[in-house]
């Protein structure tokens, strides 16, 4: 560990997940989880500590299926996210049958670190994801309008308003990767189509007392703690999108 204005402390979890903290006026910790996992985590200091977590998620399964998941109006994130209990909710349906603004969740974590959280989530902005007809390459035994494949275009976004014992915002996007190693393993999604990249980011500041003195203290267990639990909300989407 370097102690001057800007100090680094690198840890090597094994052979692929690194640790790199940076103590700071902006603080971030980088947990690299595997080839294709990476969590970030700024502390920034304003009144108080202010998380930004951001993670990605590679489900090894094409937008089309993920996003329905996702964007379910029942909330039903915690049927397949360990750690993660649903206390209420509140859905509310669009006319494509997918959550829709005013929706909102109260929810419960609990940390591998042995403490819980307990939050609502409000959505206040979706968008789906939009498609557009990508040309395929020409052949004599099909029509011409078989001859194009909707792709995304554009990503699916969703917001949401944090309060409860984090206070801030979430926002979640859904695009189309490169068909790399996911979770589940190296290759592109079912049917040809590129694998989704989930990205989740978290600009929250942390409410009981307790915690904020933790932030300050020391921010590299409650990054390690956070990203336990992305990994096992990735670990269980990916095993929901396998039935």
């Amino acid at each position: 560990m370097r102690l001057d204005a800007t100090r680094t402390t690198n840890l090597r979890l094994d052979a692929t997940r690194t640790t790199n903290l940076r103590l700071d006026a902006t603080r971030t910790t980088n947990l690299r989880l595997g080839a294709a996992r990476t969590t970030n985590l700024q502390l920034r200091r304003h009144d108080g500590p202010m998380f930004v977590l951001e993670s990605v998620w590679r489900p090894a399964a094409p937008v089309t299926r993920v996003w329905p998941v996702l964007a379910d109006p029942g909330f039903t994130w915690p049927d397949w996210w360990p750690g993660l209990t649903a206390l209420a909710t509140h859905p509310v349906v669009g006319p494509d049958g997918l959550a829709a603004p005013g929706a909102w969740a109260r929810l419960q974590v609990r940390s591998p670190l042995g403490y819980a959280l307990r939050f609502r989530l409000d959505l206040v902005e979706t968008r789906e994801p939009r498609h557009r007809p990508r040309a395929m390459p020409s052949s004599t035994h099909e029509p011409a309008e078989a001859q194009t494949m909707a792709w995304p275009a554009e990503d699916g976004v969703a917001r949401l308003r944090v309060s409860g014992d984090l206070v801030g915002s979430a926002l979640v996007t859904v695009s189309a990767g490169a068909g790399g190693q996911g979770a589940g393993g190296p290759g592109p999604a079912d049917g040809g189509e590129a694998s989704a990249e989930v990205s989740l980011r978290w600009e929250v500041a942390p409410v009981p007392t307790w915690f904020r003195a933790a932030a300050r203290i020391g921010p590299g267990p409650l990054a390690w703690a956070h990203a336990h639990v992305m990994r096992a909300g990735e670990r269980g989407l990916t095993a929901r999108l396998r039935r």
